[in-house]
């Protein structure tokens, strides 16, 4: 019988997992970030007096959200 050398895949393993923590924690402190802008934002707007009614405003916060969490940056128009 023959064995096959697997080698130490403890360092690739390790490696992988600071590679995956790195990217968690990246994408957590940019939600955070966009949450903090769509606090602002949805308060500008309440405080602006442009809605009349309940329904422009809540539209107007669903069209605030797809802008500031949109898959792509050339698509965000706002800057946080």
């Amino acid at each position: 019988m023959i064995e096959n050398n697997m080698g130490d895949t403890t360092p690739f393993v390790i490696g992988f997992l600071e590679i995956i923590f790195s990217a968690v924690e990246s994408l957590y402190n940019g939600l955070l970030e966009k949450r903090d802008g769509l606090e602002y934002y949805r308060k500008m707007m309440e405080a602006c007096g442009y809605f009349k009614d309940k329904i422009s405003l809540e539209c107007a916060y669903v069209l605030l959200q797809a802008s500031l969490f949109s898959e792509s940056v050339t698509e965000n128009p706002i800057k946080l």
